[in-house]
């Protein structure tokens, strides 16, 4: 799997710490992409119509973004202890 990141986003952050909280960061290899406003850019808004990191991508499947769906997705791929409660107040 490939991440498409940008230090400065709290969001790709999250997703790349939630990567490591459940052991699945040696599975994702960390693409740094700068992305503005004011500068499109042209690998993220082919995976991601919004043009914003994070974006994960995943061979033969299609994109995924918005932090909450990755690490939602990232929660189901590792075999410990699930990281995000499955409902109710805890979530």
């Amino acid at each position: 799997m490939q991440l498409l990141y940008q230090t400065h986003s709290p969001y790709a952050r999250k997703a790349l710490v939630f990567a490591h909280e459940s052991g699945l960061a040696d599975r994702i290899e960390v693409i740094h992409h700068e992305t503005s406003p004011t500068l499109r850019n042209e690998t993220v808004c082919a995976r991601n119509p919004l043009g914003k990191v994070p974006v994960l991508l995943r061979p033969g499947r299609p994109p995924l973004f918005d932090s909450d769906v990755i690490c939602a997705v990232l929660d189901t791929l590792h075999t410990g202890p699930k990281l995000i409660p499955p409902e109710g107040d805890a979530r």
